[in-house]
């Protein structure tokens, strides 16, 4: 049986069908209106020098990250979102809904190095972290979590098999399997001049590996500009998009009180 969901408008205005149990990204948004907002900001400056571009979600889960931009920028950029968890998927798809947001594309489909159809794990919703599903079995192992015991169906592509244009923006948030996501993408930077990415890479010993092949593989593509902060990368081909973000990112500091407007 599905969790319950009730209907949540943030003092912004903003709405979201978030489930009522306890759950660290729905409390989060309840208590302080968004999730992980200095993202939010990051992704902001990013998006406000661009005209009429694509920003690729990758691992959206409810939509923390896509519906408040995507409110922001209703009438200047898409966003194509990319969620395999069933529930969660139909979440991302409600809250696009409630806010009538027609520049939101939701995909039930993980970002992979290949288009496969595989058999992988029913994420269990009582979690307390819906940001915590991964399709690789290692990660539930190297972060103590347990293993679902039943499995679905996922459909897995590579972003370079949509052949997406004028992309303005790549976000991954995926649980430890961005290498797969990274190597998949190779043609669609740069078919679109290196736009900026926002990828989570977690700064631990049992992910060093899988980062170090992260940054090789994105310098190999042509950035010129990266940043590790945060357990997040932030690339870019951009010196002075690079600086004004590197700026922001040094004036954070977690658990100050920073408002995204």
């Amino acid at each position: 049986m599905q969790p319950q969901v009730k209907i949540h408008e943030t003092r912004q205005g903003i709405k979201y069908a978030l489930f009522a149990q306890q759950e660290i990204i729905s409390d989060e948004i309840r208590k302080n209106n968004y999730w992980n907002v200095y993202n939010l900001e990051i992704a902001d400056i990013i998006l406000s020098e661009r005209d009429n571009c694509r920003v690729i979600d990758v691992g959206s889960g409810m939509g923390a990250f896509t519906i408040p931009l995507a409110v922001k920028y209703l009438k200047k950029h898409i966003f194509d979102c990319f969620e395999p968890v069933p529930a969660l998927n139909a979440q991302l798809n409600a809250n696009a809904l409630l806010n009538q947001l027609d520049n939101v594309r939701c995909h039930r489909v993980g970002v992979w190095d290949k288009n496969e159809i595989i058999d992988s794990f029913i994420f269990d919703l009582s979690s307390m972290n819906h940001g915590s599903f991964a399709l690789s079995r290692d990660n539930y192992v190297n972060r103590n979590l347990p293993i679902p015991n039943e499995t679905d169906v996922f459909e897995l592509r590579t972003l370079d098999d949509y052949r997406f244009a004028r992309v303005g923006l790549i976000k991954v948030t995926v649980s430890g399997t961005e290498l797969e996501v990274v190597k998949g993408i190779e043609k669609t930077v740069e078919v679109n001049e290196l736009p900026p990415l926002m990828i989570e890479s977690w700064n631990v010993d049992w992910n060093k590996d899988r980062q170090s092949e992260v940054l090789e593989l994105i310098k190999k593509y042509g950035y010129k500009q990266v940043i590790s902060r945060r357990d997040f990368i932030f690339a870019f081909n951009n010196e002075n998009l690079c600086k004004k973000v590197e700026a922001r990112l040094n004036e954070q500091r977690p658990g100050s009180l920073v408002v995204f407007k």
